[in-house]
């Protein structure tokens, strides 16, 4: 285990960890990647003591069939304690501890849904794409899904043009920016309901990342989920 993860570890534990978001974030990349089943644990004992809510899409992408007994056991355990932590609307709080809300709710059409399909595999460099694709598909909440496969998605959507897409999201981000220079120039606050909006949807993402366990290319998957959800608005 790494030095810096330990200690971080032995402060939550000993309830005196301080932090900005930096360090957690650095012990919850490494429970997205570690191989090693005692370290996984520990992670997991040191968050049920100190961990915040952001550690919850995480956690909740973590919980697969193949964990063993004790994995978890430990999951279960940060996510308990993380609940006890949580002091808001007692339905908001008890949403945050279900699969669906952490699933990316698709509103824009099928075309829309292939290009952010194709976007994120192209992303997961030396992944299987038609096997991700599928994955993808699976963990995205639309409609009643009635796509068995992306394969499937793609031949029942003959309008679809991922370059037009593309070059969507490379404008939107432009733009984006700009307002974003904007705003900062001026000292205008972002309001709480807006700051609140865009934490759950890189949250959602965090989920997305870690269901599919491409957590090894965390920063660039974030980053082009980030610009690629802009493809998701209702019509």
């Amino acid at each position: 285990m790494k030095s810096e993860i330990q200690q971080i570890i032995n402060e939550m534990l000993a309830g005196d960890f301080e932090d900005d978001g930096a360090r957690e974030a650095m012990l919850i990349q490494e429970l997205r990647i570690i191989n090693d089943e005692t370290t996984f644990i520990k992670i997991c004992h040191a968050i049920a003591f100190s961990g915040s809510w952001y550690c919850l899409p995480t956690l909740m992408a973590l919980i697969k069939p193949e964990n063993s007994i004790e994995q978890q056991i430990a999951i279960n355990h940060s996510l308990e304690g993380i609940r006890s932590r949580i002091h808001w609307d007692p339905a908001f709080t008890e949403r945050l501890f279900e699969h669906s809300f952490w699933k990316i709710s698709w509103l824009s059409g099928p075309e829309k849904l292939l290009s952010f399909i194709t976007m994120t595999t192209n992303l997961a460099q030396n992944e299987p794409h038609e096997l991700l694709s599928d994955q993808i598909l699976k963990e995205i909440e639309y409609l009643d899904n009635p796509y068995s496969s992306f394969e499937t998605l793609r031949m029942c959507t003959p309008g679809w043009d991922f370059h037009q897409d593309l070059s969507q999201v490379m404008d939107n981000a432009q733009g984006e920016l700009a307002v974003k220079l904007l705003v900062e120039s001026l000292n205008v606050p972002s309001s709480l309901e807006s700051l609140m909006s865009e934490t759950i949807l890189n949250m959602k993402s965090d989920y997305l990342i870690t269901r599919l366990n491409l957590g090894h290319r965390y920063k660039e998957l974030h980053i082009g989920l980030a610009l690629a959800h802009n493809l998701n608005h209702a019509s």
